[in-house]
């Protein structure tokens, strides 16, 4: 199968079995039904929900090379059309025709989410990095500002539990399960709120660390319970891969569904319109093909495929 026939098919599939996968054509250069510009970190805020476009759901495994007959991009989103979670060059196919998003948010540094010539190629301005290793991406990119006629970006770090607001959207950085190569660095996962959509981002890591969980009010322990209304969530481990190595700092299938059934049971997952917990950042060799997944994986999941489109 290739690549068209692969995105064709997993379309036809979602949209007959879930309500919350809006198989949507998007224009990045309108907001609100006018031109947007985009000046500095400045970002129009856009109307209606909480918009994610997938521009990417595999892990770093990925290659080019179709696997079993499909590809999947390095993980990577575009939140209302305007700023990206982590981004690569192998994504940029997924970018709906004149996006231009001038905002970044990285997750962490490996190199299947944080690449800074990639980012300089896109006209990024402003980028968000944990405190952690703010250093390394502010070197990182000053070398990559070298190779071409590039303009520095800004760059922001951000801590743990500490909130930023770009495009009308909290961004709220909380810690992942997962570790890098840079001594100390501490990965993220990210709570996007905007009005009553409250998702959550969560790759890479190991399950969701309580700190996290309870500062969000999505742990039963905690007195101010929010619930979410959205999860995306990694699953670099397939059904039957339970049990790899990379359990330590990374999900599998299982992870995830025990997560959604504890956050079901506790009240702390309404989605609004019925929408799945979203899987990503899928291992290559580690899962079936999209069109064999959609029938084994168990509700309320659903893998996410490279350029799905879900209005929260």
């Amino acid at each position: 199968m290739n690549r068209r026939d692969f995105l064709e098919k997993s379309a036809t599939a979602i949209i007959a079995t879930q309500v919350g996968a809006l198989g949507l054509m998007s224009s990045c250069s309108k907001a609100d039904g006018k031109e947007t510009p985009q000046s500095g970190s400045e970002v129009t805020p856009r109307s209606g929900g909480l918009k994610v476009r997938f521009l990417g759901t595999g892990a770093a495994d990925w290659t080019s090379a179709p696997y079993k007959g499909e590809h999947r991009n390095f993980s990577s989103v575009l939140i209302d059309d305007q700023i990206l979670i982590d981004y690569t060059s192998m994504a940029k196919s997924m970018l709906p025709a004149g996006c231009s998003p001038k905002v970044i948010f990285y997750t962490h540094s490996h190199a299947d989410h944080f690449v800074p010539k990639d980012a300089l190629d896109l006209g990024i301005v402003t980028v968000y990095v944990g405190m952690t290793w703010y250093a390394t991406a502010k070197k990182r990119f000053e070398e990559a500002v070298k190779t071409g006629n590039y303009k520095m970006p800004t760059i922001i770090g951000v801590n743990t539990l500490s909130p930023q607001v770009v495009g009308g959207i909290t961004f709220t950085p909380l810690p992942a399960n997962h570790g890098t190569n840079i001594q100390g660095e501490q990965a993220l996962i990210y709570l996007m709120e905007k009005g009553d959509a409250r998702v959550l981002y969560a790759t890479d890591t190991g399950g969701i660390m309580a700190v996290g969980a309870q500062y969000a009010g999505f742990d039963n322990h905690v007195s101010n319970k929010k619930a979410l209304t959205g999860l995306i969530m990694e699953a670099t481990m397939g059904i039957d891969y339970d049990e790899d190595f990379r359990i330590f700092t990374h999900s599998s299938v299982g992870t995830v569904l025990r997560t959604a059934h504890v956050l079901q049971k506790t009240g702390l997952y309404k989605p609004k319109n019925n929408e799945p917990v979203y899987l990503t950042h899928m291992a290559r060799t580690l899962h079936a093909p999209q069109s064999e997944l959609v029938n084994t994986i168990p509700s309320p999941l659903y893998p996410a495929y490279d350029g799905l489109e879900v209005e929260y």
